[in-house]
């Protein structure tokens, strides 16, 4: 995850449920999109929500080829931790004059923080 964070420009928003996560290489170029809400049992022996973003693996899909049921890909979490540090942007590529924030990436889901002993990071 650290490549995304010092690119955190590699992860945009380009509609309401959806973000375009840029891979390492140039050609690289995926797509997360939330599929459904969030069902899974809130209990810790039924979590599978990633416990450093809350990712939900069964909640969003990538076009990734390492987009499987109830694993996370990395391009999932780098949408969840990095996907509202730019503005909203077109698939064109082109950038807003003054970029935007969006408040945060939603969670769909039941927030599972409190399962944790550790702070949430920001």
């Amino acid at each position: 995850m650290q490549y995304y964070g010092a690119k955190p420009e590699k992860v945009c928003r380009i509609g309401d449920n959806e973000w375009q996560v840029e891979g390492k290489h140039e050609e690289e170029l995926y797509f997360v999109t939330l599929q459904a809400s969030c069902t899974c049992d809130i209990s810790l022996s039924g979590n599978v929500h990633c416990p450093l973003c809350s990712v939900c693996p069964y909640s969003w899909n990538c076009t990734c080829l390492d987009n499987r049921a109830g694993i996370s890909c990395f391009h999932k979490h780098a949408m969840k931790l990095y996907g509202n540090a730019m503005a909203l942007r077109s698939l064109s590529g082109a950038h807003t004059s003054t970029p935007e924030r969006y408040e945060s990436v939603p969670d769909f889901g039941r927030p599972h923080w409190h399962m944790w002993n550790h702070p949430r990071k920001q």
